[in-house]
């Protein structure tokens, strides 16, 4: 319907023409097309926005939506822009062409919303070209103007699409490949097969294919949904979507091309694969036999303490595996897949790649420890705790390395590896874990030894030599001792008395009563004598006490040293000069030669017998901190030595210190054990030098009943090896047994022992104080009428005790029986496993264990343990023969068995 000017010029007309003017500027330019038509434009739809839509922001800036997913050809501006606007109609009758709208995308087919046109690309393309819109003169109400020109027709013109059109594909396509000529098809019987023979289905060639346009029939309701959309729109003018359709026959000749692609290309493939698998092969032959080579070669380097050789050879095999490695991965993910997939070569794949791996682990493990060392050798002014910290920092960065290789070694199955590596593979599975626990052990140890030497303050420690060729409870008598204060691993000062112990002989401002058999050499209790105890935390606060009661200020701590340590300790050192006393002492004259010294060549006027070891401390001491960083780690190794063999024991007042220390097993003390338990600890009271010839055999008979009820004989043969007469061991030997065995033990019998007189022993006055550590005891004492056994509590233990004497060139034998407080310990009978045994008729188990704890100081002592049982229990597993297993006195040692027996 025409307007007349007239009317155009009403004023209600120029107003709403105004405010549609007002609003088109209004208008954001948007191109993502997700959006629905009448929301994108907020001067049109915001009035008549049904309640419930949401809401399109306008902003004056032109800004691409972070969200587009699709991207279609512009969509028609509004109404207004068609009233000024001259452009060709669309024509709708076109059945080739027709038109979609974003409004009804539900028609759309879903699976081409990924598919990109050329109409597309050239969207996407001028998003980010900055448009110049293009002004024009206007002839409106208030005159001319000028207004931009913005609509997508008008931008469309400024640029030329058709670089950005993909050419057309040529039409004889198959003359870009050299295919091969056909070649004939014989039957069975050897004729030719001809076209009458082939089946019905042709498949085309590329020679046959022909590209033929065939127009896509608009569906039965497209013009009934263009001419709803047209109206939703009002006379608009609209852009024409264009869409380019495959040829007929497409299917098929995509079949036929990829059919080509598999024939032709997989084969080459196969051979590159093939090639490239022996061709791996080899090069991984190469690097992993260079990389063990280089890892043996790091771990020799560093048997013999050649740090630089070591980090020089673990470094080559860290790069050895590496090269291994990357040759694995240049294979591809496809071929490790398949390899790892294949059960021919899957296990042994896998197997590979992780050994690579862990390797490569150990290797970065062993060049970290390594370059530790360095780094400590290299220090500027080291002390032992600088380079304990140095140390430790290089050792706590390799510790997750061997954490993995364990991991990884672990994860292998030994039959997924060479026949001829397998031993190799076992030995190091087994012992990888070991040297784990060994590692974080060290980090455990290296925290508190720093802070036993001094790393955060000056300690003072009680230093003991026990000279166990007389032997004691924690080791042996305690000749002398040294006060020591250390700072950052240095002695800052150290006082040794020349009279040894008793220095302080006299000195107590107490009078203690001696523990009875102690009586036999003096009725009061002194320093040189306070470790009585087996429980060395206790010996310790007692040497303490006699100390600070003496005189002596408090202390951080006591560390008891044996004298077969001391003697170990110089052997590894070195040979000691000492020009003052006319010799040089080494590992296998110390123990002679120092007795020698102390016992007969010290001068008797000045009296100070034990000014020997005043003067040969301070030099193993010197050596022991001022050495090299080789000669450190060796130290260390040695120190740790000595605490696990109880040779060396240290007890701390700082009761965090105390408990690491028990931790890490070297705190001495009695253990605590659910089962068995035998611990035979030997004093020598008056007996001379003579422990060192004493050979000594413990002979443990475990009897089980059909109750389950257990009985233990124990037959104890000590043999003096020394010769009658002879300087210091050519002496009787008096020695006051104890045996500790589970709390509540009864003594069945007991033979073989020798007291000495009653006239020797002295007797403690009433009003002499006793010690609380021996109160308890006392309490429980019992002594055995027959054989003057004396049977009582402590430390959580029955103890059976008694004299034995051996003169030398003889054999002396003892023995107890008793009747252990336990019975075998059978399974709860709460637990579901114990229903369901018996609910089937199954046996049921009972368990044993033994612990046999080791006295320090002792050097020649064997066990043999052997068990009985009834025939109605059947062994089902042991930690040893059971019936014939012998330990020796180098460390504690633990038996266990499982029996099966009827319901």
């Amino acid at each position: 319907m025409s307007v007349s000017l007239t009317a155009k010029l009403n004023k209600d007309r120029l107003k709403e023409a105004l405010r549609r003017r007002r609003a088109a500027r209004a208008i954001t330019q948007l191109f993502d097309h997700s959006v629905p038509t009448e929301m994108r434009f907020h001067g049109v739809a915001f009035a008549n926005r049904a309640p419930g839509k949401p809401v399109v922001r306008v902003a004056d800036t032109l800004s691409l939506s972070p969200y587009i997913i699709h991207l279609n050809a512009h969509l028609p501006v509004p109404r207004e822009w068609l009233d000024e606007e001259r452009l060709p109609a669309p024509n709708l009758l076109l059945p080739e062409r027709f038109f979609l709208s974003l409004t009804d995308a539900e028609h759309m087919n879903p699976a081409e919303d990924l598919l990109l046109s050329p109409t597309d690309t050239i969207g996407q393309i001028l998003e980010d070209v900055e448009i110049r819109f293009v002004k024009r003169e206007t002839n409106g109400p208030m005159g001319q103007e000028e207004m931009f020109t913005d609509h997508p027709e008008a931008i469309r013109a400024q640029f030329a699409p058709a670089p950005f059109i993909p050419p057309q594909v040529p039409e004889n396509f198959a003359t870009y490949f050299e295919l091969p000529d056909d070649e004939p098809t014989y039957h069975a019987d050897g004729r030719v097969e001809t076209e009458a023979d082939e089946d019905k289905d042709v498949v085309l060639t590329f020679s046959e294919m022909t590209i033929t346009e065939t127009a896509i029939e608009a569906a039965p309701n497209a013009t009934e949904r263009w001419n709803a959309f047209a109206r939703r729109l009002g006379d608009s003018a609209t852009e024409r979507l264009s869409f380019s359709f495959l040829p007929h026959g497409w299917h098929r000749a995509i079949g036929v091309f990829v059919l080509a692609s598999f024939v032709f290309v997989l084969p080459i493939h196969a051979m590159n694969f093939v090639s490239g698998l022996w061709e791996t092969k080899s090069g991984l032959e190469t690097a992993s036999a260079s990389a063990l080579t280089q890892l043996r070669a790091g771990a020799d380097a560093v048997l013999v303490r050649d740090a630089a050789a070591a980090s020089d050879s673990f470094g080559g095999a860290g790069d050895a595996f590496s090269r291994a490695q990357r040759s694995v991965k240049d294979l591809g993910s496809i071929t490790s897949l398949l390899l790892s997939a294949v059960p021919a070569t899957g296990a042994t794949y896998r197997a590979g790649t992780k050994l690579l791996e862990a390797g490569a682990s150990m290797s970065a493990a062993g060049e970290r420890i390594a370059q530790g060392v360095l780094a400590a050798r290299d220090e500027l002014n080291p002390t032992p705790v600088s380079r304990l910290r140095l140390l430790t920092a290089y050792v706590s960065s390799a510790l997750p390395e061997l954490r993995r290789a364990s991991e990884l070694i672990a994860d292998v199955n030994a039959n997924d590896v060479p026949e001829a590596q397998r031993a190799t593979f076992a030995e190091l599975a087994d012992r990888l874990p070991t040297l784990v626990a060994t590692i974080d052990e060290f980090l455990g140890f290296s925290e508190m030894a720093q802070t036993v030497l001094g790393a955060d303050g000056s300690k003072r420690y009680l230093l003991v030599f026990q000279n166990n060729t007389e032997i004691r409870a924690t080791g042996g008598f305690m000749g002398s001792f040294a006060e020591l204060d250390v700072k950052d691993g240095v002695i800052t000062g150290m006082n040794v008395p020349g009279g040894g112990t008793y220095d302080l002989q006299g000195s107590l401002r107490h009078n203690v009563a001696a523990p009875e058999p102690l009586q036999l050499l003096s009725a009061r209790w002194e320093f040189q004598d306070a470790n009585w105890f087996p429980d060395f935390p206790t010996t310790a606060r007692q040497i303490m006490d006699f100390y600070e009661d003496a005189g002596g200020g408090s202390v951080d701590g006591v560390v008891a040293v044996n004298a077969t340590y001391v003697a170990n300790l110089i052997g590894f050192l070195g040979p000691v000069d000492m020009p003052e006393y006319g010799r040089t002492i080494t590992s296998e004259n110390f123990l002679s030669e120092t007795q020698k010294i102390v016992e007969l060549e010290y001068d008797r006027d000045e009296n100070k017998p034990k000014a020997f070891i005043g003067d040969l401390a301070p030099i193993l001491l010197d050596r022991v901190m001022s050495g090299n960083s080789d000669d450190f780690l060796a130290v260390l190794d040695r120190a740790d030595r000595g605490l696990r063999s109880r040779d060396v024991q240290i007890y701390f007042t700082n009761d965090e210190l105390e408990r690491s220390v028990r931790d890490l097993g070297w705190g001495g003390e009695i253990k605590t054990t659910d089962g068995d338990y035998l611990m035979l600890v030997n004093t020598n009271l008056g007996g001379g030098k003579t422990d060192g010839v004493i050979r000594e055999h413990v002979e443990l008979v475990v009897n089980a009943d059909d109750q389950g009820g257990i009985t233990n004989t124990v037959t104890v043969t000590r043999t003096h090896l020394g010769e009658p007469g002879a300087a210091f061991s050519g002496v009787n030997n008096v020695n006051y047994a104890r045996l500790y065995v589970p709390k509540g033990s009864t003594l069945l019998s007991a033979s073989g022992f020798t007291i000495p007189d009653p006239s020797l022993f002295e007797i403690a006055p009433d009003d002499w104080i006793i010690d609380d550590d021996l109160l308890y005891p006392m309490d429980s004492l019992d002594v055995d009428a027959e054989t003057q056994t004396a049977v009582y509590d402590e430390f959580g233990k029955t103890v059976f005790g008694n004299w034995i004497q051996t003169k030398p060139g003889t054999t002396s034998t003892y023995s107890f029986t008793y009747r252990l407080p336990l019975m075998l310990k059978a399974e709860k009978t709460d637990t579901f496993m114990a229903f369901a045994k018996r609910t089937l008729g199954l046996p049921s188990t009972k368990e044993y264990s033994l612990t046999i704890q080791k006295q320090s100081g002792v050097t020649d002592r064997t066990t043999h343990v052997s068990m009985n049982v009834p025939d109605s229990l059947a062994t089902l597993w042991s930690s040893h023969d059971i019936g014939d297993v012998t330990f020796g006195n180098a460390a504690d040692a633990f038996v266990g068995a499982l029996f099966e027996s009827e319901l």
